[in-house]
């Protein structure tokens, strides 16, 4: 049966008589760790708990519990089934490396999918990761947190619960058929008065969702986790009898079994070996293909990366003129200083009057350069004299300030 299955993944100390109302995020007790009374040391966190404290704080939760079995053969990934308030059955896949514990290791954060469907939501990615669930977006961030990992589940089951994703493809077939069953959980929690302290409609419970589908004849079976660095090959199912052997007498097996050549020249000509030399050879090849066809795109290769380099010397060269200009605009728009302002002013103020004085002598002596007339050069004069007395006003004004 349905709930049968599902029970099978959970550890034996789980109980669910005190959730047919509960949903994920409504707890009785946080799970926190108080200091040591009279100790200055801070309180320990999650980064200092076991991995079995972190696995029991999920599997033994009167909530989650009762929903989640082990989808792997460790103890590092399960599937938690949950409805949602739209009425959509869906299935949060947690995988819980057991690397994170290893001597010397540090505590790493559960990677969570939402699994068998594809649907859109701002804490999930294009493939159905969980990227928007602040405390498990980096290891020291879980850390940090201090949360366990049933809290951590129990927060992100929660989000989709009360803000479900927009599901537009049942990928799973056994999910596909779960979606049919939803009718009878949605009827039965509608006609409860579910209703929490704050007036709003709580999810349906995971024991309503169990119970609808213990009709269902056909058990749920979990999709295989599959690492995703794992290679996938299409090879042959193992054989459980041996036909060729039937046929033989003891002493034929016996002798087979201590001539190693001989063993090996069986073992060889089986079906199942044929068919795996095939596959070996059909992948040998298949890899002969794509390292062919990465060595015909090295030029393309080599030629892109050659004109890569040149625009990144092109653009070092451009980003240092640019960093040159603007350390002179900096200096152009800086508030020069008064004292050295009213000194420039000084000089030039200075230069003014030296050089009326010089066109004055001129002049008078006649000599090279002077004007030929009394209105040219009296308008000469009173110009540069004039220069002369502006910069003086503006010497007065700064010393003012």
């Amino acid at each position: 049966m349905f709930s049968k299955s599902w029970a099978t993944g959970r550890s034996k100390g789980s109980s669910n008589s005190s959730s047919s109302n509960a949903y994920p995020g409504t707890r009785a007790q946080q799970a926190t760790v108080s200091p040591v009374r009279g100790s200055v040391r801070p309180p320990a966190n999650s980064s200092g708990s076991s991995r079995q404290e972190h696995l029991d704080s999920y599997l033994k939760d009167n909530v989650l519990g009762p929903s989640t079995m082990k989808v792997s053969t460790d103890d590092t990934t399960y599937d938690t089934v949950f409805s949602t308030v739209s009425g959509d059955t869906l299935i949060l896949r947690v995988h819980f490396p057991a690397l994170a514990f290893t001597p010397g290791a540090s505590v790493r954060a559960p990677e969570m999918k939402l699994t068998g469907v594809v649907a859109t939501h701002d804490w999930i990615d294009g493939i159905g990761r969980v990227t928007g669930f602040n405390p498990c977006s980096s290891d020291r961030a879980f850390r940090e947190s201090r949360l366990l990992l049933g809290p951590a589940v129990q927060q992100v089951v929660q989000e989709f619960q009360l803000n479900p994703p927009t599901v537009t493809k049942f990928q799973d077939a056994h999910l596909r058929k779960m979606q049919t069953k939803k009718s009878a959980a949605s009827a039965s929690s509608s006609s409860q008065d579910t209703r929490g302290s704050n007036g709003s409609m709580a999810p349906p419970s995971y024991d309503t969702l169990l119970a609808s589908n213990e009709s269902n004849t056909s058990t749920y079976v979990p999709e295989t986790y599959v690492p995703e660095t794992a290679v996938r090959a299409d090879l042959p199912p193992i054989p459980s009898d041996f036909p060729e052997l039937n046929t033989m007498e003891r002493e034929e097996l016996e002798s087979m079994l201590s001539d190693d050549v001989a063993f090996l020249s069986f073992c060889n000509n089986l079906p199942i070996s044929q068919q795996l030399q095939l596959v070996a050879a059909e992948k040998s090849q298949e890899t002969a293909e794509l390292a062919q066809a990465n060595l015909d795109q090295q030029g393309a290769l080599q030629k892109l990366h050659e004109e890569t380099t040149q625009l990144q010397a092109q653009l070092k060269g451009v980003v240092a003129e640019c960093r040159d200009l603007e350390s002179q605009q900096d200096a152009l728009q800086e508030k020069p200083d008064a004292k050295i302002l009213i000194r420039d002013l000084t000089k030039a103020k200075k230069m003014a009057m030296e050089k009326s004085e010089q066109m004055a002598d001129d002049w008078l002596d006649k000599g090279p350069g002077c004007a030929d007339t009394m209105h040219d050069f009296c308008q000469s004069f009173l110009e540069e004299r004039k220069i002369h007395h502006l910069r003086a006003a503006k010497i007065q004004i700064l010393k003012a300030q």
